[in-house]
């Protein structure tokens, strides 16, 4: 199997571009720093030999990409990480399998004076190969630290 000479093309400037990129420190800074915006995304081509964890199982081309973005506060007593996000997959023949699953969570800290602590919530939707059930599920994943 061959690829096309425009696939090799775009291919070799996406490593190259991979490699000589730099770590990113914040797509948009506000207040002196305290307030930071990054956004981060991934494409990933792929192929899953067992797509349903069984013993018959099927394989397929998997198509997946994430996009994300985080804020981050460092201003007065209370600091504040949220991120929101979302992954979605495509498969080229079990097309039914398609699933998009988003991602929430915030984290308040504290980190000096009498009272420290941190209090987390965040929510995340799964979708996975269920062996007892022979399919694929969806659940939702909610969390409270």
């Amino acid at each position: 199997m061959g690829f096309t000479r425009s696939f090799r093309l775009c291919l070799a400037a996406l490593l190259s571009a991979a490699v000589l990129c730099r770590p990113a420190r914040g797509l948009v800074s506000l207040e002196d720093g305290r307030d930071q915006i990054f956004v981060n995304s991934s494409l990933t081509i792929g192929y899953d030999s067992n797509l349903f964890a069984n013993a018959a199982g099927a394989g397929d081309t998997s198509y997946s990409l994430s996009f994300g973005a985080d804020y981050v506060r460092r201003a007065g007593w209370i600091g504040l990480n949220a991120s929101v996000g979302v992954n979605a997959t495509r498969y080229g023949k079990f097309t039914r399998e398609d699933f998009e699953n988003p991602t929430f969570t915030a984290a308040f800290s504290k980190q000096s004076g009498r009272t420290t602590g941190s209090l987390t919530l965040s929510a995340a939707r799964e979708s996975r190969a269920d062996v007892a059930a022979n399919l694929r599920d969806e659940s939702w994943f909610y969390q409270a630290i």
